[in-house]
């Protein structure tokens, strides 16, 4: 990840997304895994009213509403909320919280507290994560890849561990899921188009993936 400038993600705004342009009579065509990471996460930890929320709705604007008890949903509400679950779903507090989203720490708490009683298996499964790595040393994503641990030498790292052995699970898998749609994608387009050195810029093609989106 990096900031300032952030080179992750294209800016929402008109003025930069103008400035990617296809060839004349050509198209380009986005395409990511809606709130993928979540979508995982909720599937590995099994939690019922996770995986139901997830599937059926917006699941920012679901935490808006439903946890942080806000009836009206704007871009700005619906950005804390996404804020509230990512945080809440890999590891930090509601200081951490309080400063990113810009709120109070009680205010922050409250919502997480929340957040965890809403979705328990959530907590669960991260204790869980969190015992492997110190029982086996390593972390098994669900294509087969594995993290593996270093020893801890202090707590510092300990915690930093801990974080990774969830951290790792969703983000490893939805980078392989990318990974198995290019090569899918790939050889579904060969197929329907075909392709020769000579004609690579006539076909439809790949141009980049970045994380769940291509």
């Amino acid at each position: 990840s990096c900031s300032k400038p952030n080179l992750l993600n294209i800016p929402k705004s008109s003025d930069i997304r103008s400035l990617f342009i296809a060839p004349e009579g050509w198209k380009l065509i986005d395409i990511d895994y809606s709130q993928a990471e979540l979508v995982l996460l909720a599937y590995l930890s099994q939690d019922k009213q996770f995986m139901k929320d997830v599937g059926e709705i917006d699941f920012h604007t679901a935490t808006a509403k439903s946890i942080m008890k806000m009836e009206e949903i704007n871009s700005e509400i619906r950005r804390k909320a996404k804020g509230v679950n990512f945080l809440n779903a890999y590891g930090g507090g509601a200081k951490k919280l309080s400063k990113n989203l810009k709120i109070t720490e009680a205010e922050a708490w409250q919502w997480l507290k929340g957040w965890n009683e809403t979705y328990p298996e959530v907590g669960r499964f991260k204790k869980m994560q969190k015992d492997a790595w110190r029982e086996k040393h390593y972390i098994e994503g669900i294509y087969g890849r594995k993290k593996r641990f270093p020893p801890a030498l202090n707590t510092e790292i300990e915690s930093y561990y801990d974080r990774i052995a969830v951290n790792f699970m969703c983000q490893n898998g939805v980078g392989d899921a990318i990974n198995t749609a290019l090569i899918d994608i790939d050889y579904l387009l060969g197929k329907l188009f075909g392709w020769t050195p000579e004609s690579i810029y006539k076909v439809p093609g790949i141009v980049l993936s970045v994380y769940d989106s291509i």
